[in-house]
């Protein structure tokens, strides 16, 4: 039973390990690859479902711009601008602002949901050199939003469907938005030769310069409710200084973090503000969550990364998740419930640099100037599986493992041990062993003595080759038919031994793995033919029981017919009486037979007990025998009665031997000093050495096609060992068979 239960476990585990191909939570499988243009979200963060899509025309003369519902592209809707490129776009609130150049002027443009442009301006106060930096902010529950081109920063105002482009300032090297609800619209740094001065802009564009300070090439700047959170690093550097700006204090903060800025991403999550960042040391990326608070930051938690993630590109926050993207695939961690997802994809083949990141209808979308992944997210149900075989499945599955191949050996050695004891009981019949091939793997005693299988014949091979002789023929049908049905059954046979038919009963039972499949089978035998015999007999017996009445009715009426004055008819009439007579001990014998009763002994001639023995054979009814009598007086104590139906029995025997042919009964009789000796010899057919050492067998008959049951020899022995006496039997093939009673001399 505890087999089975751990069996039961360890299938269960490799189901669900089967239906879990992740170790976590989550999984984004790539569904589909957008070549030759950028994708947008038309709302915030991917919750709305319209797309914005911006592909150059092959001819490189002209820009597509369309517009469609989710990703099935419902509702699709383009327009074409011819002979402008388009640097940089940006989505707010279902309308899409990009940037183009037109004859060398640059100009900012927002296009609806039906794809038309519906407002244009130029962007003043900017000089005709290449663009080498575009970067849009949004204000929080704003229609304006910010955008920062090269060092230009412009504010932008969309309330009435109108562009308003307004110059801030030059020099500024980054820049946010607050929330509509705090007292300050925006802030920016502008560098003003090796310093940087923190400018923080109220909704009536007044500036208020917080601090001056010295930072780092590169900055990154986030809101934090009425305070400002400045990044500085640098690209080559994999750490950075985290700076807190109060509008009025100045500096209320500052900590060194292990990371470059470009992995840092600050945010809000149920009205606490964190700060997660992706750091490496030693070959390895760990990823680190901090809770911001008034003086610096404190550490929420840590966790060390799978070395197979490498180069880190970006960190983005988005509804409680933070999503990672690496050169060779993405990790997303969750607020609430940690690490969600890690999947490898060669990210670096399809962006040289970050892409953008987000969210449309459950779908993950990265997307380029110049292609677009998307992926599926998938939940996966048994993801604890892999993840416990992964960390404590190291140490407890091989443990279980051990354990089950330890009791699966322990079950094979008791199975193996049942095989042996049962081919080995001498009860148990004829024992065969097969695999699901129909090789023989092994067999008791007696089955290798009916297959006449020695030390120099192999085991292992195919039944039927041992089953070459005529008198198998039975047994290896029985073997085809277990190994076609592969079903326990039972089964009474017929087989061909020591020149009679013997009836055995065959079952057999299966031999199954721990899956339950088949394995083999073991064929068990029992030679039930002196059952049968001994159930005939008793059916036999039960009918001569019946025969004595009517015998006897027989012989009374014989007895009262008046028959003097016809001598003929006298003589039918004892005859009549006569073998009615032997008719009725006959019917006795076979009533009696098996029965241990002891013998009644007394002084007999021993000449009368062979006279009285052949009186019983009419002449008449065998006239092909000629009877020959050599008998010696002499007297024994004997049990006359039994010792007659003995020698009866054994003239039977002869009588039959002749096979109907003309032949010679001989009788006879002597004794020496200490035995007394009767003989019954016949010229019949004879028997081979088989049938002598079988004679002696209780119901074995050479005779069973004449109707012969083996009762006589049964008969026979039963006389001769109530007198204490012993059975030899002589007999040639073809020349006869003799058969010698001893009896002890006994003095009464």
């Amino acid at each position: 039973m505890k087999t089975l239960l751990i069996i039961f476990l360890i299938l269960t585990g490799s189901k669900l390990y089967l239906l879990c191909d992740e170790n976590f939570p989550v999984s984004y499988q790539l569904k589909n690859v957008i070549e030759g243009g950028k994708l947008h979200s038309g709302g915030d963060k991917g919750k709305s479902s319209r797309v914005f899509y911006i592909k150059p025309s092959w001819a490189g003369e002209a820009e597509i711009i369309s517009v469609w519902d989710g990703l099935e592209k419902r509702n699709i809707k383009s327009t074409t601008l011819n002979d402008v490129k388009i640097y940089s776009s940006y989505t707010q609130n279902n309308f899409l602002f990009f940037i183009l150049d037109e004859n060398r002027k640059f100009y900012l443009s927002v296009v609806d949901t039906n794809a038309n442009v519906i407002s244009m301006t130029e962007i003043i106060n900017f000089e005709r050199s290449p663009i080498y930096s575009i970067q849009w902010e949004k204000i929080k529950n704003s229609n304006d939003f910010l955008l920062l081109i090269n060092d230009n920063l412009y504010l932008i105002d969309f309330g009435n469907g109108q562009l308003e482009l307004n110059f801030i300032s030059s020099n500024v090297k980054a820049a946010t938005g607050f929330s509509g609800k705090g007292k300050f619209q925006f802030a920016f740094v502008s560098s003003i030769g090796t310093w940087t001065e923190i400018y923080f802009v109220g909704w009536d564009r007044k500036e208020k310069m917080s601090e001056r300070i010295q930072l780092s090439s590169e900055i990154i700047i986030y809101p934090v409710e009425d305070h400002l959170a400045i990044i500085s690093t640098n690209k080559l550097s994999n750490s950075s200084w985290l700076h807190f700006i109060d509008a009025n204090k100045g500096i209320v903060g500052k900590s060194l973090v292990n990371a470059n800025g470009q992995l840092i991403d600050v945010f809000k999550y149920k009205n606490e503000n964190f700060l997660s960042l992706l750091s490496y040391d030693a070959g390895s990326y760990y990823f680190r969550l901090f809770r911001i608070e008034n003086d610096g930051v404190r550490e929420s938690k840590n966790f060390e990364l799978p070395t197979e993630m490498i180069e880190a590109k970006k960190i983005y926050f988005n509804e409680g998740i933070i999503y990672s993207i690496f050169r060779n695939g993405i990790m997303t961690f969750s607020m609430s419930d940690g690490l969600l997802s890690l999947d490898v994809y060669p990210l670096g083949e399809y962006f040289d640099d970050s892409p953008d990141i987000f969210m449309l209808e459950n779908h993950l979308i990265l997307s380029s100037l110049s292609t677009t992944l998307i992926f599926d997210r998938k939940d996966n149900q048994f993801w604890w599986v892999n993840r416990f075989l992964q960390n404590t499945g190291k140490i407890v599955l091989p443990a279980i493992l051990f354990l089950l191949l330890v009791l699966i050996y322990r079950k094979y050695r008791r199975q193996k041990r049942l095989l042996s004891a049962i081919i080995d009981l001498p009860s148990s019949g004829v024992v065969f062993v097969l695999d699901k091939r129909s090789r023989l793997r092994s067999a008791n005693d007696s089955g290798k003595q009916m297959l006449k299988i020695t030390d120099n014949i192999p085991m292992r091979r195919l039944f039927q080759y041992y089953c070459d002789l005529e008198r198998t023929k039975g047994l290896k049908e029985l073997v085809d038919k277990a190994m076609s049905l592969r079903e326990p059954f039972t089964q009474k046979i017929d087989i061909f031994e020591n020149s009679s038919i013997k009836e055995w009963y065959f079952s057999s039972v299966l031999l199954t793995g721990l899956t339950g499949k088949f394995k083999g089978c073991v064929l068990t035998g029992y030679d039930i033919t002196e059952q049968l015999e001994r159930k005939r007999l008793t059916n036999w017996a039960q009918l001569a029981h019946d025969m004595q009445t009517n015998l006897s009715t027989i012989r009374l009426n014989a007895e009262q017919l008046e028959c003097a004055e016809n001598e003929v008819n006298s003589g039918r009439r004892q005859k009549i009486l006569h073998q009615a007579g032997l008719l009725i001990h006959r019917i006795r014998d076979i009533v009696t037979v098996g029965r241990s009763s002891d013998p009644e002994l007394q002084n007999v001639n021993a000449s009368e007990v062979c006279l009285e023995a052949r009186s019983e054979f009419d002449e008449t009814m065998f006239p092909n025998v000629k009877f020959v009598l050599d008998l010696k007086d002499f007297n024994i104590i004997c049990d006359k009665p039994k010792m007659i139906r003995a020698m009866r029995n054994l003239i039977e025997n002869g009588i039959r031997s002749l096979k109907e042919r003309d032949g010679i009964i001989t009788l006879s009789n002597w004794k020496d000093s200490k035995y007394c000796y009767f003989v019954v010899k016949d010229n019949g057919v004879g028997m081979d050495e088989i049938q002598q050492k079988n004679m002696l067998t209780p119901y074995f008959s050479t005779s069973q096609k004449e109707g012969g049951a083996g009762i006589g020899t049964m008969i026979i022995q039963n006389v001769v060992e109530q007198h204490g006496g012993s059975l030899k039997v002589n007999s040639e093939l073809g020349k006869g068979t003799e058969v010698v009673i001893s009896l002890p001399l006994v003095n009464k």
